[in-house]
């Protein structure tokens, strides 16, 4: 498995400048190729469930908005966040390649408060050049986990817990 023959459009060599874990990631010179499909193949992405009762989830988008400091929410995506963050009785799944948006850091805290128990699945590293400090976007992901902690730990009353986060 030769990772140095396989072509890259000029668009991927372009996006992958933006993120350091790219350019810096190589393949394990022990490892043969025999090897390195033999990983390729335990891949897999399906969880299976136990059956259980119905629950309310929500799929939506919204269109992409550049400008920093952006602060429209009248847009189904947003509508359903904030929803979800009001209403919701037992827990909140949220998986996302970025989380920064105030709204929903506001959200989540005030749901922790009220016992939902929030689940974070975050990218670790993704964007990090274009989300961070002093890019108006809000911070990078571990950025803006570690301010959730920090919020929910300042009453010191284990609230915290109701938020877990997985990379």
């Amino acid at each position: 498995y030769n990772t140095d023959s396989r072509s890259q459009s000029i668009l991927t060599e372009h996006l992958n400048k933006s993120s350091k874990h790219v350019r810096f990631v190589t393949a394990d010179k022990n490892m043969s190729s025999i090897g390195i499909e033999a990983l390729s193949l335990e891949f897999n992405p399906f969880l299976f469930h136990r059956p259980h009762e119905p629950f309310p989830i929500a799929l939506v988008n919204r269109l992409p908005q550049g400008i920093p400091i952006y602060r429209d929410t009248t847009n189904p995506q947003d509508a359903a966040w904030m929803g979800a963050f009001r209403y919701a009785q037992k827990s909140i799944f949220i998986q996302s390649p970025t989380l920064n948006a105030s709204s929903a850091i506001h959200g989540i805290i005030t749901a922790c408060r009220r016992g939902i128990k929030v689940t974070l699945w975050l990218g670790l590293g993704f964007n990090d050049l274009r989300e961070g400090r002093g890019t108006f976007q809000g911070g990078t992901n571990k950025h803006v986990v570690k301010k959730l902690y920090r919020e929910l730990m300042k009453t010191n009353d284990g609230i915290e817990q109701n938020l877990e986060t997985f990379w």
